[in-house]
């Protein structure tokens, strides 16, 4: 027998063999897919009302099943029942929470947790975070004579949002070497600035430990980054 007629006998069973193979593990292929997009690009906004009952949470768009896509801003509102007193958002997680009460908008960069607070209002609370505390030696490097800049990152914890003022000095509280100044800036969380820091020609070479302080009535939060001075 020829190749040519073995090739013509066989070649319905291999496409009978290639259906089969097919039928059997696209289901299984499009489970892994649907998996897969589930768990990298969606993320679940867990609501609580806190005491339970003092009120409810409503969310726009509604979180459909599988969680938000990551990205989606939802709007949070609060409703109270009866004359219990609204106290304040609380968020957790992989979210960032913005505005002010009774309506709040969070961003789902992942999963995460709001909490509608009823009854005594909520203390407001924030934290800070810079782009220059990688490590010892990292930071933000400035020439003499010349200026830099590190980010500032300050997210609402708890509260109504407050205005916060940012200020610098050494860690060890006191004022900032002669020669180095750092430019003063404010906002209401979650807010992000770039505050300039300026050395003179005079600086002694060397690393300091700056603190950026960020004050908020009676309330101080801090983060400190290495400044290089070379």
């Amino acid at each position: 027998m020829s190749n040519k007629g073995q090739v013509a006998r066989t070649a319905p069973y291999l496409l009978l063999l290639s259906v089969l193979f097919v039928m059997a593990y696209y289901p299984m292929y499009n489970q892994s897919m649907a998996y897969f997009e589930a768990t990298t690009t969606r993320a679940m906004l867990t609501v609580q009302v806190n005491p339970a009952g003092a009120g409810t949470v409503s969310l726009n768009p509604s979180q459909p099943d599988g969680g938000y896509m990551v990205g989606t801003v939802v709007t949070v509102s609060e409703t109270q029942s009866g004359n219990v007193p609204f106290g304040g958002w609380s968020c957790s997680g992989s979210i960032s929470c913005s505005g002010l009460s009774p309506t709040i908008q969070v961003t789902m960069n992942g999963p995460g947790t709001v909490t509608a607070n009823f009854g005594s209002s909520i203390s407001f609370d924030f934290r800070l975070y810079n782009s220059g505390n990688s490590s010892n030696l990292g930071g933000v490097t400035v020439a003499r004579g010349s200026s830099g800049s590190v980010t500032i990152i300050a997210v609402l914890v708890n509260g109504p949002a407050q205005s916060v003022t940012l200020s610098c000095n050494l860690a060890n509280g006191s004022p900032l070497p002669s020669g180095v100044s750092c430019s003063s800036a404010s906002g209401i969380p979650p807010f992000t600035r770039t505050p300039t820091v300026t050395v003179s020609s005079s600086t002694a070479p060397g690393y300091y430990s700056v603190e950026v302080v960020g004050t908020a009535g009676s309330l101080t939060r801090v983060t400190v980054f290495t400044l290089s001075v070379v």
